[in-house]
């Protein structure tokens, strides 16, 4: 490569990296258009964010005599599904273990207490279809109806779920799916009641009884009722809430300040910032130029990383997070210590081998020492995020986005760079890594 190229590639590298950091850090507003930052679009979790958190107890449904993994797991994707439904799509569902009891915690950014939550929840119950002639409906009707769970058709285990949609004259109804047993149970059911109701109730109390009009065999419905939005909404998510696998009752609940939380990650961005500005302190002064290079390509992992926190969906960044980021920071400075005295040894062992051929080789050599390290603590980071709950999680999903970018930067994009300095020099003076008087063999 030649100095002209070099000069060219760092001054274009040079403007990409500002207008990248001022894209990363700064919001503004261009005519009618609002740019917000990436770090603006960083989703915050609960611990920064504020909001509210429960931990609901579960017991078998119906006939059920036990909660299998099956019936926990479809239980929280329905809470997901539900609180994703109602605009929370950060919030999250997961399982813990409470003195020996399976138990169901939900965490909602955003939310004032837990009260709220509840609402948003509804009230989790046992879901009932009941068929009934015109005599069931005029008692329905007039409140002498006698609830009869035996009379129930289908039941929560049978409804996959429930949501707003919109029919052919462009009205809101309130479409139900049900799964393949729900399907074939609803088909018989509707073929049998045609022109008679069929009567929605949750926990004993009657949701609705709509019409049948014909029977429906393809295991989806619609409920018809001259509905806006909010009404329709407000009768899908009851029957949601229904559709549960197991019984849920609240063993806790708490609010968790933002105030607090805003404290906390304020104190972790300056302490973070001290420790990079310290990183690369130390590293010009230990590898001069060398350092500077590294300085670079730890800019880059930084702004990649912040990238990679704003615009992944599973990312939601926590305290015990801004831990994992921490101690990526710290493989990717390893990763370049590890590199540059790689790079020395090979210079110093060799009176005829240039620092070209140097950076080659020492490359070369730490490659499998680097990629072994980084391996092992991304199969860790793996395993914590598989198994681990709650802010576990956290810390593991930006541990191993971290060691993933640190990887790349530290051993090529640092490599790249070193290459388009090198016909800058025309010697290694520049370099305080290493001096022709050091050489071993020279």
């Amino acid at each position: 490569m030649t100095k002209r190229k070099s000069i060219t590639i760092l001054s274009i590298l040079a403007v990409v990296i500002l207008l990248f950091t001022f894209l990363t850090t700064v919001s503004f507003q261009v005519g009618i258009y609002d740019y917000d930052s990436v770090a603006n679009r960083i989703k915050l979790g609960l611990d920064i964010k504020g909001g509210v958190y429960a931990v609901y107890d579960v017991a078998p449904m119906g006939d059920n005599t036990t909660v299998t993994d099956a019936d926990i797991n479809s239980t929280i994707s329905r809470l997901q599904n539900l609180l994703t439904s109602k605009g929370y799509s950060e919030a999250q569902v997961y399982e813990e273990s409470y003195g020996g009891d399976r138990c169901i915690r939900v965490e909602v950014a955003d939310v004032d207490d837990p009260e709220t939550l509840f609402a948003l929840l509804g009230k989790p119950g046992e879901l009932h279809f009941i068929p009934m002639n015109s005599t069931d409906y005029s008692a329905l009707t007039n409140g002498t109806y006698v609830f009869d769970e035996t009379k129930a058709v289908i039941t929560s285990k049978h409804v996959k779920q429930a949501y707003v949609s919109v029919d052919n004259n462009n009205q809101y109804v309130v479409a139900l799916e049900f799964n393949e047993e729900g399907a074939t149970l609803f088909s018989e059911v509707t073929s049998a009641n045609v022109g008679q109701y069929i009567s929605i109730w949750l926990d004993g109390e009657c949701l609705m009884a709509p019409r049948v009009n014909e029977a429906i065999t393809g295991g989806r419905a619609t409920i018809e009722g001259n509905y806006d939005y909010e009404t329709a909404n407000e009768y899908a998510m009851q029957i949601q809430s229904g559709t549960f696998n197991v019984k849920l009752s609240t063993r806790s609940s708490e609010t968790i300040s933002a105030i607090l939380g805003e404290d906390a990650l304020q104190g972790a961005i300056i302490a973070g910032i001290i420790g990079v500005v310290l990183i690369f302190v130390m590293m010009i002064v230990i590898y001069g130029m060398f350092g500077v290079i590294a300085d670079i390509a730890l800019t880059i992992y930084v702004l990649l990383y912040m990238l990679a926190l704003a615009i992944f969906p599973f990312v939601q960044l926590t305290l015990p997070g801004i831990a994992g980021i921490i101690l990526s920071i710290g493989m990717a400075v390893d990763a370049n210590v590890i590199s540059f005295e790689r790079i020395k040894d090979e210079y110093k062992s060799s009176a005829t081998r240039t620092l070209d051929q140097s950076v080659d080789l020492g490359y070369k050599k730490s490659f499998w020492a680097i990629f072994d390290s980084n391996v092992t603590t991304i199969l860790g980071a793996i395993v914590l995020w598989v198994l681990g709950t709650g802010t576990v999680t956290g810390f593991a999903v930006t541990l191993l986005l971290g060691i993933v970018i640190s990887f790349f930067t530290a051993v090529f994009v640092t490599r790249w760079l070193i290459k388009c300095f090198l016909p800058l020099y025309d010697s290694p003076k520049g370099y305080k890594l290493i001096k022709k008087e050091a050489k071993i063999n020279g």
